[in-house]
């Protein structure tokens, strides 16, 4: 059974990064904006891995600093750059 935090599809299709982590790093939702500004096509392609198997990793534990944040406050985070 596959697990999802996020049930709103046309989510996916707005022109920015959109994803969803479990709580040990690992992406279980990804958009294809967000896959494609990382070097890849489509953001299924990310479900299941970390940062760490996507990103530099000077880029990925400031991400994992980030997680960790998050999940100590028990917060949700929107990030408008």
């Amino acid at each position: 059974m596959k697990t999802s935090c996020l049930n709103i599809k046309h989510l996916y299709d707005l022109p920015c990064h959109f994803y969803c982590k479990d709580n040990n790093g690992i992406y279980v939702e990804s958009n294809d904006y967000h896959y494609f500004n990382t070097g890849g096509v489509k953001g299924a392609d990310h479900i299941g891995f970390s940062d760490l198997d996507i990103v530099t990793y000077d880029m990925a534990v400031a991400l994992q600093q980030n997680d960790l944040h998050v999940i100590k406050n028990n917060l949700s985070r929107v990030l408008i750059e």
